[in-house]
């Protein structure tokens, strides 16, 4: 019985290095990136299934911020959901280029691409984004405004 216990305690050390194997950091802070907007994207969905859900008011002041801020979410979701196939889509290359190291020169080049589509696509959003967020506010200063009169 000692013999294998002795047995077993000199090859656990040499079993843990080659099962727990550092990880690299950036495939580590990616797969991180995806798993909190995934969890993000649900909870946001769950946001607009509820708003959706709720009467719709007889103001026409609050009708427009309920629609504004549907609106919103539902950009906001899919800037989160573009964000979330671009680092699926570096994920992707990443293990690719360290799989098939001849074919680095492609992955950039598709790399750099996606980042291009990806930058303009993104700024769109935004773009829209703020414009839903401006248009808001000013709905919501009439509605303010009423309680001054």
């Amino acid at each position: 019985m000692m013999g294998l216990l002795t047995l077993l305690g000199c090859m656990q050390p040499a079993a843990r290095k080659t099962v727990a194997q550092p990880q690299d950091p950036v495939i580590a802070r990616l797969d991180l990136g995806i798993l909190e907007l995934n969890e993000n994207l649900a909870h946001l969905h769950r946001h607009i299934t509820d708003l959706e859900n709720t009467p719709v008011p007889e103001d026409p002041l609050i009708r427009q911020l309920r629609a504004f801020d549907l609106s919103a979410w539902q950009v906001h979701e899919q800037q989160w959901q573009l964000q979330l196939e671009h680092l699926k889509f570096i994920s992707d290359r990443i293990h690719q280029a360290q799989a098939t190291p001849a074919n680095k020169s492609r992955l950039r080049d598709e790399w750099m691409r996606q980042q291009q589509d990806y930058t303009a696509t993104l700024q769109q959003l935004r773009d829209v984004r703020h414009e839903l967020e401006r248009q808001r506010f000013l709905v919501e200063s009439q509605l303010v405004q009423r309680y001054f009169e």
